[in-house]
This record gives C-alpha cells, structure tokens and sequence, in this order.
C-alpha cells in the first residue's frame, strides 16, 4: 500500500499541490482524474520520486519511497512524453530488466510482436504512436507492484488502444499489480477502474469506488418549475439550458421516494456516465453550457 500524507508541491512560487492526503491500496485498477494543470503528473512524478516534494510524505508499506532502492523498484512510472532518450529500444528494454526485479520476458516479447516493435531503431525516431506503444511495453513489461500510466493512449489508434486495454486487464487478474492510470478519455477507459481519484485545486477531491461514484450521479430533465418542485436534497452539480428546458445534473443518493416523485411528476431521469460526472464536479455548481 502506498499512502501520501500531507504533500506539498511548489514550482517556485506557483504551488501545484497542497496538503494532499492519498491512499492506494494494492491489487486495484484506479483512474486519476483532473482538469489540465491540476498538477496529476507532478503527484505520479513524486509518488515515483522523480521529483521531490516541498513537504509531506510517500510511504510503501510504511516506508519512504524516497532514496530507497527496494522501494523505488516496486514503482514504473510510464510518462505520457516518452523518455527522452535517443537509446535504441534493445538498449532502453535492457535498462528495464536491471531496473524492475520482476520483469516478465514472456510478457515484453508478446508485447513486442503485439506492437510490431523494431528493437533495433532509437527511441527518439520514432511516431508518436510507437513512442507510446514502446513506453507501455516497459510499463506493462516491469512486473512492477505499482505502476503508473500517464495518458497512456497518446498517438495511439483505437485497435492497439484496445490490445492494449486488454494486455493490462490480463496482467491484472493474475494479481499482485497495482495500475494507477491518469487520463482524459475517461469513457474509453471508465469500465477499467475499480476506483476514481478526482484532483481539484491542489487536492483530493473525491476518492470513491465508481460503482458508488456512478449510483451517485444522475441527471432531470424538465421545465424550471417543474424541476423547482421536486425541491431536490441531493447536491447540485450543474445546469444546461435548451430553450425553456433544462437539463440539472444531481450528486447524491437517489432514494426509491425522490424517484417515485420524478416519475409522477413526468420527468425523464438517467444516470450520468463518469466522464460527465466528473466533468461537472469539476466545474462547480450551476455551469449553465
């Protein structure tokens, strides 16, 4: 288990995170969801100690992660801008094997053929695509107790985004894995996670187990007065306005009365997908589109 008590994150006078509080628990598949800039990568980074914190800590199994080899090669972290690096594949995979103490070959060579990747050509020559597919090679190739995938499908195309989606749940139900995957197709990816973590304003927003998050959201649709009626208790998330309708988007239980109510009063309701619901609760209350 890795927890991050009271972390802190500055950039010189800009802070990027503050007081974050996060617990990831093993053998789990978990979306780390935000806006742009709220500062996802820079929390992977540090989890992975690629960089260092201001204050707090990052603890694996009550340990700091931080200038502790053991720890340390427990955790890939998989970058959405490659690696830098103007190695050729055969020499950047090797680096891997030193790296990850539990690298599965059989593994990286189904990945290899999967991808139709030339071992013999530099990293920096190649697509975007091909940069992507490499780097999720090495991530899914470490063995690794937690790894971290950030925009995992970048330059991708949607078939070998779904080999790829289905090597990661094959790797997962073997168990002992942990995969903690940033992104902003969240649709695409939504029947993945287990859990959800939103950042919003330097901090945890919401962590919570997307079954319940998705029981949780729900949208109405009808006339002002008519929504005005129903006097909901649940909060409110947004509003988007079509002409003399409105479509309001709720978080909160939805008990089986509020329903009966709704259905009475001829008003149509669904549940909100997570990329909508997430949408909204990043937005804040009452964004009228």
């Amino acid at each position: 288990m890795i927890e991050i008590r009271h972390l802190y994150k500055s950039f010189g006078k800009q802070e990027v995170l503050a007081d974050v509080n996060l617990t990831i628990e093993d053998d789990k598949i978990i979306g780390l969801l935000g806006r742009n800039g709220v500062g996802k990568t820079t929390l992977l980074h540090i989890i992975a100690s690629h960089l260092i914190k201001r204050e707090g800590e990052v603890l694996l199994d009550g340990q700091q992660v931080l200038e502790n080899p053991v720890r340390t090669s427990q955790i890939a972290y998989i970058p959405e801008d490659g690696f830098g690096t103007d190695m050729k594949l055969k020499e950047l995979f090797d680096y891997g094997r030193r790296l990850y103490p539990n690298w599965n070959e059989e593994l990286f060579q189904e990945m290899i053929e999967l991808f139709g990747l030339d071992v013999r050509k530099k990293f920096s020559k190649l697509s975007r695509g091909m940069r992507t597919m490499t780097c999720l090679t090495m991530g899914l190739a470490s063995g690794a107790r937690f790894t971290l995938f950030d925009e995992p499908s970048l330059g991708m195309d949607a078939a070998n985004r779904f080999h790829f989606y289905q090597k990661l749940m094959s790797e997962f139900e073997k168990g002992g894995r942990t995969f903690l995957v940033s992104t902003h197709i969240i649709d695409e990816v939504a029947n993945l996670f287990e859990e959800v973590v939103i950042l919003k304003d330097k901090q945890v927003m919401l962590k919570e187990e997307v079954p319940t998050l998705l029981e949780r959201g729900f949208s109405v649709r009808g006339s002002r007065e008519e929504l005005d009626a129903i006097a909901f208790t649940q909060r409110h998330i947004g509003t988007e306005t079509f002409g003399n309708s409105e479509i309001r988007s709720y978080y909160g239980e939805l008990p089986a009365d509020a329903k009966q109510r709704i259905q009475e009063a001829g008003l149509d309701w669904e549940s909100l997908s997570l990329q909508t619901l997430f949408v909204h609760l990043t937005e804040g209350e009452n964004h009228v589109r």
